[in-house]
C-alpha cells in the first residue's frame, strides 16, 4: 500500500514509518495536516490510505479530512490519538471512509489496522 503518514512528533513520526515500511509499505510522511496538503500535491501515485495523528498543530486531522475531500471523494483515513475520543466520536461516524484508533499501538495492531484497509478495497 501507498501510505501517507501525518504525525507532528518527531519520534513518532519515524517509529511508525519505519514500522510501515518493515510491514511491506511505501510511505511518505509529514509533520502536520498544512505540510501534508503541500506534498499530496505533488505525488503522482495515488494514496491508498492516510495514517495521521489527530491533534496536530497548524490543521488537525478532521480538517486534514475535510480538505482532501474537497480534492478527492472517499479519501481512506485512520486517526490515531492517544486521547479519549468521546467528543469526536459523532464526528468520525458521519464519515465513513475514516477510523480511529488509541496511541501507541504495536507493530501487530498496526498490521492489523493497515491490513483492514487493504481487505477493504
Amino acid at each position: 500500500m501507498y501510505i501517507l503518514l501525518v504525525e507532528d512528533n518527531d519520534a513518532v513520526r519515524k517509529a511508525y514509518k519505519d514500522a510501515l515500511e518493515l510491514l511491506g509499505h511505501e510511505v511518505r510522511d509529514a509533520a502536520n495536516g498544512h505540510d501534508a496538503l503541500l506534498l499530496i500535491q505533488g505525488l503522482r501515485k495515488k494514496l491508498d490510505l492516510i495514517i495521521s495523528d489527530l491533534v496536530m498543530p497548524k490543521m488537525n486531522a478532521l480538517q486534514l479530512h475535510d480538505a482532501l475531500e474537497q480534492r478527492q471523494e472517499g479519501v481512506r483515513m485512520l486517526i490515531i490519538t492517544g486521547y479519549p475520543m468521546p467528543s469526536a466520536g459523532e464526528t468520525l461516524a458521519r464519515r465513513p471512509k475514516v477510523n480511529w484508533a488509541h496511541k501507541p499501538m504495536g507493530l501487530d495492531e498496526l498490521r492489523e489496522l493497515v491490513t483492514m484497509y487493504a481487505l477493504a478495497q
